[in-house]
């Protein structure tokens, strides 16, 4: 047995949830989730953890991906609740993403400095093969590919105190099921283009939403909205 919710009342969720926006749904959203329903499959070969970094590097994302699948069919969801999950790295993920040591305690996730440095030495990287930065790109993508649109995937925290997250877009292209490792991004169907890229700071857009753009796309199943940023220059400030 699957999870058991339908699309209906995803429907209901997200109708309900713009109603609350906007000031139209006249009740608060009260979310309610009950675990102890019978799942109706087979238990998970590995335990459900609340911290993904928990499970070991040797675990496959797959696997993960069925551990949050049965904690998620043992679980009814009530009133506004629906099924999500969200690959928790602890709040300072963003750290080890650029390189210090993470390390699993009992309940949480510390994040360890390679070594203490004056802030005027800072000097942050973007390490495409880091191992945690990897490793959420796998769940996630697991998890996407598992439930194809049931479930809410939600991503890792980043850490508190960024007050600002700024890309700059060039392109938005959407990506046929299917097409999810092509690398080339001109035979993508467009949504828009913009011939001043658009710095957009993420932070600002948090519980809010803000139209990029919208165009017709061939009819089919995609599985991707790709963000196409404008490449950081040689000299002169960062635009990512």
């Amino acid at each position: 047995m699957s999870i058991e919710f339908s699309q209906p009342r995803w429907q209901k969720v997200k109708d309900d949830a713009r109603k609350w926006w906007a000031g139209d749904l006249g009740r608060p959203l009260i979310q309610a989730r009950l675990s102890g329903k019978q799942p109706g499959r087979s238990a998970s070969s590995v335990p459900y953890h609340d911290f993904t970094s928990f499970y070991d590097l040797s675990i496959s994302a797959e696997d993960v991906a069925d551990a949050w699948d049965y904690q998620l069919c043992c679980t009814e969801h009530m009133g506004d609740a629906y099924p999500h999950v969200v690959p928790n790295f602890g709040p300072g993920s963003i750290a080890a993403y650029m390189g210090a040591k993470l390390e699993n305690g009992t309940d949480t996730v510390w994040f360890h400095p390679d070594k203490e440095l004056e802030i005027s030495q800072l000097d942050f990287e973007y390490i495409s093969d880091n191992n945690w930065l990897v490793r959420t790109k796998e769940v996630i993508q697991a998890a996407v590919n598992r439930w194809a649109g049931k479930v809410q995937v939600g991503l890792t925290d980043l850490p508190g105190n960024v007050s600002s997250l700024v890309v700059t877009i060039r392109e938005i292209r959407v990506v046929p099921a299917g097409q999810e490792d092509e690398e080339t991004d001109a035979g993508l169907p467009l949504i828009a283009t913009f011939a001043d890229p658009q710095p957009i700071d993420i932070m600002q857009l948090q519980y809010q939403q803000q139209l990029l753009g919208e165009n017709q796309v061939p009819a089919g199943a995609y599985s991707q909205v790709r963000l196409v940023l404008e490449p950081n220059p040689a000299d002169g400030p960062l635009v990512n």
